[in-house]
């Protein structure tokens, strides 16, 4: 019987769970969040960690940021971005899940100083990215009266603050067992 690959089918899933919540007509040229209804909002709560992906990169990137408003048919570049950020959040999701079922690490290995600082950098970008959703959040707990729903960016702020919260105490968890092995002499560092 073959295993489960929660890698392939948990990005599938969502794409097709955010596809199925984006309302028609799809789009503003606001951006993705101005002015959303309640089931987009919904969406961009549960899948927060995409948002970050249309700002690093449709904001930053100046050949992105002058592609057409509506390359591809019914959806704006931002939202191409965060579809696509989609699909790697929940990649990378459903390989640490397979990852924590298939093997049991052994903590007490050796590790290179190479190995050591890329840790530690992927998990303060992701206390970063942690911090950014929750200033992001309390703009939907709190939005401005122009945006219009605010039942609508409330409800999408529990699981967007939700993935906040996670972002930053489990990364900063990681980080400080990390700093406390490397300094409690339980593995060597080459």
């Amino acid at each position: 019987m073959r295993k489960l690959r929660l890698a392939l089918i948990l990005p599938i899933l969502q794409l097709l769970i955010a596809l199925a919540l984006w309302p028609y007509p799809m789009g503003s040229p606001k951006g993705l969040v101005a002015s959303a209804p309640t089931i987009r909002t919904i969406c961009l709560g549960m899948d927060a960690p995409a948002l970050l992906f249309p700002a690093a990169v449709v904001n930053r990137w100046p050949v992105i940021r002058w592609l057409p408003l509506k390359p591809y048919g019914l959806f704006f570049t931002d939202e191409l971005a965060f579809l696509f950020g989609v699909i790697l959040l929940w990649g990378i999701v459903g390989l640490m899940l397979d990852q924590l079922k298939s093997a049991t690490k052994s903590l007490h290995g050796r590790i290179s100083i190479a190995n050591l600082l890329i840790n530690v950098t992927l998990n303060l970008a992701l206390i970063y990215g942690g911090i950014r959703l929750f200033v992001a959040g309390l703009d939907w707990v709190f939005p401005i009266p122009q945006w219009g729903n605010r039942l609508g960016y409330f409800l999408g702020s529990i699981p967007l603050m939700a993935w906040a919260f996670a972002l930053i105490i489990f990364p900063g968890l990681t980080l400080v067992k990390t700093i406390r092995r490397k300094y409690a002499g339980t593995e060597s560092v080459t």
